[in-house]
Formats: C-alpha cells, sequence, structure tokens
C-alpha cells in the first residue's frame, strides 16, 4: 500500500468520492429502511395502546368498584351540618381509600385518579305514577356522595336543604309514646337530574306524596334539577354516578314499563326520612365504593403490569372501619383481551415479514457488490501493488460501514421522532442489523462458487435444519392459550426463522429443477432457424440463477399470497362471528306483543322473522332414570329459525313438534343428558320431552352456559303461552344496503325498551379495532415488500451480469443479430427461474397460510371460541399473483433497455482493453 503513494484514508476518501453518487442512493435506501424496521414495532404497539384505551374507555365496568353487604358508611350521624355530616360519614373510609391508593405500586397508582369515590344509596320508594302517563310503577332511591353539588351544575332550583338530626338521634315519635298515630312529618327536598326529572314528570317545586314504613305519609319535594360538568364527565365520575345522572326504564315481557332514578339527598335527617319512605323489604339500602380509572394514561408497555396490580387489588380484601372490602373490575380482562390480539398480530406480522426481512438484508448486501463491482480492476491494481485480500476487504468494509452505519442510526432517529412509544433496547438490532449487512458483504468478501460437495453438504443441512424448525413448530404449538409465544411474552423464534429457511428450501429446489425443466424446451428449438430462442434456452439451460435472487423471487411471491390468504382467513373468521354472535342479519332483544311481531313481519326489507321465546331463566329436564339438568330454556319455530339463519355457520335446528307427542329437546353438548333420553321437561309446567340431539351452539340464542331449545308449539301444547323476549330477522338478500334502514327503523321504534344488534355493525366493530386495522395494513405492507424485494432482485441480478451480457449482444448484433432482439435474450435468461419461482413461492404461500392458521391464535381477531379455518379466494389470489409477474416483467424489460443502450463498437473495444 506505501507503493500506492495514498495512505489508508486518502484512499478511502478518494473511493468514497469516485462512487459518491451509487453511495448515496445506498445510504438513502439505507436510511428508509433502518426507519421502517425501527417504526414497525412502535407502530404495532401504539396501535395496541390506542385500542386498549378505547375499550377501557368504552367499557362502565373498569373502576375498581365495591358494594360491600356488611358495610354501612353513618350518613344518619347527628352532626350540625351539612359539611360536618359529611365528615362525619366518609372521614375513616376517605382516609382508608386514600391510603391504599398512596400505596399502590406504579402504574396502577397512576391510573387512579382519586384516592377513592363512594357513594350510599337508600332502598326503593315507589312514587305515585300519573294519570295517562302510560308508565307502570315509578321509584326513587336516595342517593348521597362526598362533593356531589360540587360535580354537578344546577340547571333550575336550589339545592335541598340539609335536616340536622338531634343528638338522641330521635327525628320521629317512637311507637307508644303521644302524638305516634297524629305525626306528619316535614316535607322532604330532593334534587334530580334533568333527564330523570323528565322521565318521572317531575317539574321543579311540584310535591309528591308517598306512603312510609310508619303510620304516616311523607311528602317529598323536587327543589332543583342538575346535570354534570364536563370536569365530572372528564373524570370518570360521570361514569360511576350514572344512575344518579339518568334514570332507568326497564319492561316486562307483559309490556310494562318501570321509571326508576336516583335522587340527591344530603347526608343527615333527609337520609333517615327518605329511608323511613323505603317500605319494600327486598331492596335494601347500600354502600358503593371505588377508585376512578384514568384510560388515557394507559400504555401497553405496561398493561401487563398494571393487570397483575388490579388482580392484586381485586384479590386483597381492602381494610376499613368496620371490616374490609373487595373489590372488583373488568379492566384485567380487558387488558388481557387486547394484549391477546397484539401478541396475535405480532405473532401473524412476525411470520409474513421474517422471508422478507432477511430476502432485504441479502439485497442490501449484494447492492453493495454491485457499487464496486465496476471498480474491480481498479482492486486488481492495489494487489497487485502489495496490498493483501484482507487488506483490501477491510478498506471496502469501512468504505460501507462510512456510508451505512450513519444512514441507519439516523433512520432509527427519524423513526423514534414520528412514532414516540416505549424504546426497547431490543428494538435497535433491526436498523443494526441494515447497517451490517453490506458492510459484513464487503469485509467479508466472496470467495466465488462454493465447490459442489462443499453446496450439497450445505443445502442438505439447509433442508434438515427446515424440516427440524417445521416439524417442531407444529408438534411443540398447540393452539389455544393467547398466541404462538403468548407463555414468553413474546413471539417464538422458530415463527420467524422457520418462513426464511421454508424460502430457502424452495429456492434451492428451483434450482435443482430448472435445468430439468428447460433442456426439453432447449433441444426441441435448436432445431429451429431463430438463434435467440435456442441460445436463450440453452443458456438457461447450463447456467445456475443466483440463489439470492431466487430466493427473494420465491419470498415475494410467497408472502404476498401469504398477506393475501391471512387477511381473507381473518375477515372470513370475523364474519362468521359475527354472523354467530348475532344468529341472522338482525337481532332485537324486547318484550314483543302480537302488534309488535305484526309490526316487525312488515317492515320494509325484512325478508323473515324468527320470534325467540324464553320462559325462564331456570328450567329442568328430568331424565327417567333420575338425573336431572337445570338449563335455560328457548323456544322457537323450527321454519321461521331455518328461514333467518340460512346462512349462519352453525345453524340450530329444532326438530317440530309433533301433536301429541313428546317435546323433542336440543341440549347444549355441556347439558350431560345423552340423545334419546326420554323425561319430563319442567318449566311451570310439566310435560313429557326426549332429548333429540346435542349441539355445540345457538347463534342468537345464547353464546354460553347450559341450555335448551323446543319447538314453541310443544309449549304452547303444555299450556305454556308467553310472549316473545326477542326475535331474529333476516333482511332481504337481494337488498343487503336495507340493513341500515331495517336497524334505525327498529330503534326509533321500540326507542330504550329494545336492544338491537346487526350482523353489519358487528362486522364493523370487529374489523375496525386498532390491531385489526394493523394487522391488515401490516399484511398488506409486507406483500408490497415481497413483490418490492422481488422486483430488486431481479434487477441487481441483471444489473451484475449487465457487462457480460452487452458484450455478447454486441457481438451477436456484429454477426446479424436483429435490433430488438436482446429484450427476448434477457427473458429468457431470467424468464425460466423467475418463473418457477413464482409458482413454487406461490405454493409457499398457501403452506405459509396453513402453517399461520395452526400455529398462531387467531381468535382474538374474531371472538370466536373455535380457530378459523384457513379461507383461499381464487380472484384474490390471481390478482396478487398477477401483481407480482407483472412487477417482475416491468423490470425485465427494464433492465433489457438498459442492455441495448450501448454501442456495440464502444462495448467491444471496451472489452479488447480489458483483456
Amino acid at each position: 500500500m506505501a507503493a500506492a503513494g495514498l495512505g489508508w484514508g486518502r484512499l478511502l476518501a478518494r473511493h468514497l468520492r469516485l462512487s459518491a453518487a451509487r453511495w448515496s442512493v445506498l445510504a438513502l435506501v439505507v436510511l428508509v429502511t433502518s426507519a421502517a424496521v425501527m417504526i414497525w414495532p412502535r407502530w404495532i404497539e401504539r396501535s395496541a395502546t390506542d385500542e386498549l384505551r378505547q375499550a377501557l374507555s368504552a367499557s362502565g365496568f373498569v373502576d375498581p368498584t365495591a358494594v360491600p353487604s356488611s358495610l354501612w358508611i353513618d350518613v344518619m350521624r347527628p352532626a350540625p351540618s351539612a359539611e360536618t355530616a359529611e365528615a362525619y360519614a366518609w372521614g375513616a373510609v376517605q382516609r382508608t381509600l386514600t391510603q391504599v391508593h398512596d400505596d399502590a405500586p406504579s402504574p396502577l397508582r397512576d391510573v387512579l385518579d382519586d384516592p377513592g369515590m363512594f357513594a350510599v344509596v337508600t332502598g326503593q320508594v315507589q312514587l305515585p305514577v300519573p294519570g295517562g302517563s302510560g308508565i307502570t310503577g315509578m321509584s326513587i332511591r336516595g342517593f348521597t356522595a362526598p362533593d356531589v353539588l360540587d360535580r354537578v351544575e344546577l340547571v333550575e332550583g336550589r339545592p335541598p336543604a340539609y335536616v340536622p338530626i338531634p343528638s338522641d338521634q330521635v327525628l320521629f315519635p317512637i311507637e307508644g309514646e303521644p302524638g305516634y298515630e297524629e305525626y306528619e312529618s316535614p316535607p322532604l327536598e330532593i334534587a334530580l337530574s334533568e333527564d330523570a326529572a323528565e322521565a318521572l314528570m317531575w317539574p321543579v317545586g311540584e310535591s309528591r306524596v308517598v306512603a312510609t314504613r310508619y303510620p304516616w305519609t311523607q311528602e317529598i319535594v323536587l327543589t332543583a334539577t342538575f346535570r354534570a360538568t364536563p370536569e365530572s364527565e372528564a373524570s370518570g365520575w360521570a361514569n360511576q354516578a350514572a344512575q344518579l345522572l339518568h334514570p332507568t326504564t326497564s319492561y316486562s315481557i307483559y309490556q310494562d314499563v318501570f321509571v326508576e332514578a336516583r335522587a340527591y339527598v344530603p347526608p343527615g335527617g333527609a337520609m333517615m326520612r327518605l329511608w323511613a319512605a323505603d317500605t319494600s323489604s327486598n331492596q335494601p339500602s347500600y354502600v358503593r365504593l371505588w377508585y376512578p380509572f384514568t384510560a388515557s394514561t394507559v400504555t401497553m408497555h405496561e398493561a401487563g403490569l398494571l393487570a397483575q396490580q388490579l388482580r392484586d387489588l381485586v384479590e386483597v380484601p381492602v381494610p376499613v372501619e368496620n371490616g374490609s372490602v373487595s373489590f372488583t373490575t373488568s379492566a384485567p380482562d380487558i387488558i388481557d383481551d387486547v394484549a391477546a390480539r397484539q401478541l396475535a398480530t405480532n405473532a401473524v406480522l412476525g411470520l409474513a415479514v421474517a422471508a422478507p426481512a432477511g430476502v432485504l438484508l441479502v439485497l442490501l448486501a449484494l447492492a453493495a457488490s454491485v457499487i464496486v463491482q465496476p471498480r474491480r480492476t481498479a482492486l486488481g491494481l492495489l494487489t497487485a501493488r502489495g496490498a493483501s485480500p484482507g487488506q483490501v476487504r477491510a478498506l471496502l468494509g469501512a468504505e460501507a460501514a462510512l456510508v451505512a452505519v450513519p444512514a441507519a442510526v439516523a433512520g432509527g432517529v427519524l423513526a423514534t421522532a414520528l412514532v414516540p412509544a416505549h424504546a426497547s433496547p431490543w428494538w435497535w438490532a433491526g436498523p443494526a442489523a441494515v447497517a451490517a449487512a453490506p458492510v459484513c458483504s464487503l469485509a467479508l468478501g466472496g470467495g466465488g462458487r462454493p465447490r459442489p460437495r462443499v453446496r450439497l453438504v450445505t443445502e442438505l443441512a439447509v433442508g434438515l435444519l427446515t424440516l427440524a424448525a417445521t416439524v417442531t413448530l407444529l408438534t411443540a404449538r398447540r393452539i389455544g392459550t393467547t398466541a404462538v409465544g403468548a407463555a414468553s411474552g413474546g413471539t417464538d423464534p422458530l415463527v420467524l426463522v422457520t418462513p426464511l429457511l421454508l424460502a430457502v428450501c424452495v429456492a434451492i429446489v428451483c434450482l435443482h429443477l430448472l435445468p430439468a425443466l428447460v433442456r426439453p424446451v432447449a433441444a426441441r428449438l435448436r432445431r429451429r432457424d431463430d438463434l435467440v430462442p435456442a441460445l436463450g434456452s440453452t443458456l438457461a439451460s447450463r447456467r445456475r440463477p443466483p440463489l439470492a435472487s431466487t430466493i427473494a423471487v420465491a419470498t415475494g411471491a410467497a408472502v404476498a399470497v401469504l398477506g393475501q390468504v391471512a387477511t381473507a382467513t381473518v375477515t372470513h373468521g370475523l364474519h362468521e362471528a359475527a354472523r354467530t354472535s348475532v344468529g341472522a342479519d338482525v337481532r332485537i332483544t324486547a318484550g314483543l306483543s302480537p302488534d309488535d311481531v305484526a309490526w316487525l313481519e312488515d317492515l320494509d326489507g325484512v325478508a323473515a322473522v324468527a320470534t325467540v321465546v324464553s320462559p325462564y331463566s331456570s328450567a329442568t329436564f328430568i331424565a327417567a332414570d333420575g338425573p336431572t339438568t337445570t338449563f335455560t330454556l328457548y323456544a322457537v319455530d323450527p321454519a321461521a329459525l331455518a328461514a333467518v339463519q340460512a346462512e349462519v355457520p352453525g345453524a340450530l335446528e329444532v326438530p317440530t313438534h309433533r301433536a301429541g307427542a313428546p317435546a323433542d329437546l336440543v341440549l347444549s353438548e355441556r347439558a350431560g343428558q345423552p340423545p334419546g333420553t326420554a323425561g319430563e321437561l319442567v318449566a311451570s309446567r310439566r310435560s313429557p320431552a326426549v332429548v333429540d340431539h346435542l349441539a355445540a351452539r345457538a347463534p342468537g340464542l345464547t353464546g354460553s352456559g347450559t341450555w335448551g331449545a323446543v319447538d314453541v308449539a310443544a309449549l304452547q301444547e303444555a299450556g305454556i303461552d308467553l310472549p316473545p323476549g326477542s326475535a331474529l330477522l333476516s333482511v332481504d338478500p337481494d337488498d343487503r344496503a336495507a340493513t341500515a334502514a331495517v336497524v334505525a327503523a327498529l330503534r326509533e321504534h321500540f326507542g330504550d325498551r329494545a336492544t338491537v344488534a346487526s350482523y353489519d355493525e358487528r362486522v364493523a366493530e370487529l374489523a375496525e379495532a386498532p390491531t385489526a386495522r394493523a394487522l391488515r395494513t401490516g399484511l398488506a405492507i409486507v406483500s408490497w415488500l415481497g413483490i418490492g424485494a422481488a422486483v430488486v432482485a431481479v434487477l441487481l441480478t441483471l444489473a451484475g451480469a449487465n457487462e457480460p451480457r452487452t458484450r455478447l449482444v454486441s457481438v451477436l448484433r456484429t454477426l446479424g443479430l436483429p435490433p430488438r432482439a436482446e429484450l427476448r435474450l434477457v427473458l429468457w435468461e431470467i424468464a425460466p427461474a423467475v418463473g418457477l419461482a413464482l409458482v413454487l413461492g406461490a405454493g409457499l404461500g398457501v403452506g405459509l397460510g396453513a402453517l399461520l392458521v395452526r400455529v398462531t391464535d387467531l381468535r382474538p381477531f374474531t371472538g370466536t371460541v373455535e380457530q378459523p379455518s384457513i379461507a383461499l379466494e381464487p380472484l384474490g389470489l390471481t390478482l396478487t399473483l398477477a401483481g407480482a409477474v407483472l412487477a417482475v416483467v416491468v423490470s425485465v424489460v427494464v433492465a433489457a433497455w438498459s442492455s441495448g443502450r450501448r454501442s456495440a463498437a464502444v462495448v467491444l473495444r471496451v472489452g479488447e482493453g480489458s483483456s
């Protein structure tokens, strides 16, 4: 190197300057690739965090809540003022809950917004119903809690007056004392939310008189109406106090309407007066305690720890004055559901992206080799002037490192700025691998083609390793937890390695199979006069295509097909789940009168209606030999049910009742009674019955538990004739857009007394979850990445062979090769290998789809108990492969066009100089 007259630094700078344009392109590619690799896990985690926050915010049961049966906060303790009464009533419990909050570990302490909230609710007080209201019954419950008036804003009137309790705690005369029978209780002041006052038809200032448990009545005066403040809505207090802010309307199967509301009553004497007006023995007073849960601060990174801390809070009773309380919350289950979807997303996308990611690294290495290829003569001179091969490789490696490492770091930093998320140190392994690929390619150097024996041993080793990995993955992993690798908290490495190994094996098979397929074609084409097909097919049968490009093409086709198969499988699964959940196109749950059923049958867009009667939640089948089974009984019209469930997977088949014969029961598989068992059905009346068959599920009727179904005619014959409690509707199949109109009409007609669910809404709910969107988007990106990698591989392969090909074309031109014939030569050079790789890659994609369904739990996306089966859509697969073929064909045309641009004389002259 000293003889060259240049030091290492100057020589390195000179090489970088000579190839500045090529290195700039590679630096840009490394930067973008590094950013994409760094964004990928951040994007998945952000999607899961968004879904987790949405799910927690949408649920009304995430606040850790306790309704202790043995705890009574003394809201009737003697006190001179309302403020003092609150301090007396809540003081000890407030201090305890505050201490529990402050002692909680992070992140639990951070998501519990307030130290603790609580409320006391009295029993039910029946109100007189205004005439002509159409309401069967009205009632209120007293509600008092700390700082209620600070959390609401008055709409009309003034706050209720505080009623002090005398020190001897006697508000009423004692039975047997003078004046007991003649006593008149003073008016009791309450406040209602504006919604509750409207539902109860109670204007401010009006009094209503109710009976008490004593010989006198109680006058109740509404002094104010209120609504929650925006701060209360945001803090979650309004969610826990929803029954104070909104009335509850219930309906019986006989169309009775009952309205109940919570009324704010200050602690002290007012609560005692309202307690005296509670004449019901089965509606006790109770206490409600809760910690407001702040979902907006939860992150998926801390979700697992938070779920465990919440379970610890639930499992360990909290000591309070006069005992202890146990909290409940649905937050851990919600976190588990979202975590399951995140793990499934990671597993699916990891399986899909593993092979193209490996190919991408190979392509980066190949690109670096292509960049320095024009300088191979100069590198040969360096060796001739004293540089060892190791020194030359070190020089090239340093050259690549100066370009790739800063670009990879810049890409990682850019990704961090674009998608803020919790940064795991392992996430930098991706940019590090991207930077290392071109560096290692040049630093290690190409040792030429391996000897046949070495290559054969290597291929056999790869094949055995692939077989071992695939068998281990199929036999050691089972569907049933949340996703592959769930036990370890991450995606199983086998899921990442196996697809790449399979792609390598497919490429090796392609290389060995290609000559055997092309040789017969070449032998037939030699008999023709056209030189190009004969020469092209002969060269194709003798040349071994580069392994890297073959892997890339096979992988591109495989991941494109896998993306389409995975998307179709998940989509098909969630459609099945929606059908099974709803049980028809639309389900309405409400007490239905004959007029309601007639209205449903006449509703525009409705093709069929099946009503469902559930007379009792607890029916019993007594077998003749003694065993009994208790279950929820549903009665339907078999013909109507079959009509509305024509498109429902696993539709329930209910036998038609024969007059005078025993009722034919369909029982759930967990009922424990074998088919053919005879006995008695007890559902308010006894009637003979026989178990016709067992079923795994009852779509539209129930989702779980022990259940039974029977023809409604069998109950009517036994003297049980009750109105239906729900109905299943099918929409005109020729007008699917009518579903939205039918749902809107149902909600307008039935209002609050009905719950309406539709298949379309359920599909949208499952499909629009952030993790589901991330899965679809990720699969689309991986598919395009695979096709892009195939195109780049073809271009790099053709670019690497561009100079010898151009010399060959130039020589053939001097011998009379027609213009544009070089395109046909390039096609013969690349088309057989690419075509075979595309075909085998497509088969590999279908196989990876089957592997995906086998080793990855997709149920979190569909909400079903059963794993969805693989779904193949011929049209989608055809379009996907057509897109891949088109992209590769375009790349071949571009390469052929670039080969034909150079002058034959110039090429031949350069070739002579080189030789």
